[in-house]
């Protein structure tokens, strides 16, 4: 069984995959799953491990909503109005069994959705949705935006600890929707500002307020970056003055100068 799930992994590109019209819908606590992106989830609710089971059975094919408050608690229902309309597509790869009885799923986002109409509340979740069309344009405007932003994004790598390797990332990353979401990403923003992001439609609108917020990062972390190095000069001064006094105390003391 493994085995013919292994060979049926390597034959799948999720990215070719139809978006089926009825979806089961994974709320997601904390944070925003974007387009283009790959990570390990982890599921530990009984509903939600069922929902996971099912999909695995079937075409692997789940919806991932974010859930409008940050903390889960227990297996309580979700209710329709405690998601967000728009999450994306993911396909799930591969489901790991803790020995905590944890699911670890890993799961690549494809493509943008909406919920239109919640169908079924039990077991879990299952929602009609609507593919979010992701329109690439090419122009000289947008050509600048993402020079900009990889630029910029380069720039807050240096001043902060994010992994080098995710400069050639972002610079690898062909389709312009998915580099954006991959740097909004890295940015610390709240729930609901990555939500807005994701519910952008328009390239140049999103890649505008990309922009707008990776500089908004890059000019906190250069204000950080003065003001450690500014406390760091005022430690080496106080040292210094510190060591000289111990040494000119010293020699006080071998001079008989009390």
């Amino acid at each position: 069984m493994e085995q013919q799930q292994q060979q049926h992994e390597k034959r799948v590109d999720p990215q070719t995959l139809p978006v089926p019209e009825i979806l089961p819908v994974l709320p997601l606590h904390g944070f925003v799953f974007f387009p283009g992106m790959g990570f390990p989830l982890q599921v530990a609710s009984p509903s939600s491990k069922q929902l996971i089971d099912d999909a695995l059975l079937a075409d692997r094919i789940i919806a991932l909503v974010s859930h409008r408050k940050e903390s889960a608690s227990g297996d309580q229902p979700v209710e329709e109005g405690d998601l967000y309309r728009i999450g994306v597509v993911g396909y799930i790869h591969k489901l790991t069994k803790t020995e905590e009885e944890y699911y670890q799923v890993l799961v690549s986002g494809i493509r943008k959705i909406q919920i239109s109409e919640m169908i079924q509340t039990e077991p879990y979740l299952r929602a009609k949705v609507d593919e979010v069309p992701m329109e690439i344009k090419e122009d000289q405007k947008i050509d600048a935006l993402i020079l900009n932003i990889r630029t910029q994004f380069h720039n807050l790598v240096k001043l902060t600890q994010l992994p080098q390797e995710m400069v050639a990332t972002i610079n690898s990353l062909s389709n312009h929707f998915h580099a954006a979401y991959m740097v909004i990403s890295q940015l610390n923003l709240k729930v609901d500002e990555e939500q807005e992001m994701l519910e952008i439609r328009d390239l140049e609108t999103l890649l505008h307020k990309t922009a707008r917020e990776l500089n908004k990062r890059v000019e906190t972390a250069q204000i950080s970056q003065k003001l450690q190095e500014s406390f760091k000069k005022d430690m080496d001064e106080k040292q210094r003055e510190f060591f000289l006094r111990q040494q000119l105390n010293a020699i006080r003391k071998e001079l008989g100068e009390g």
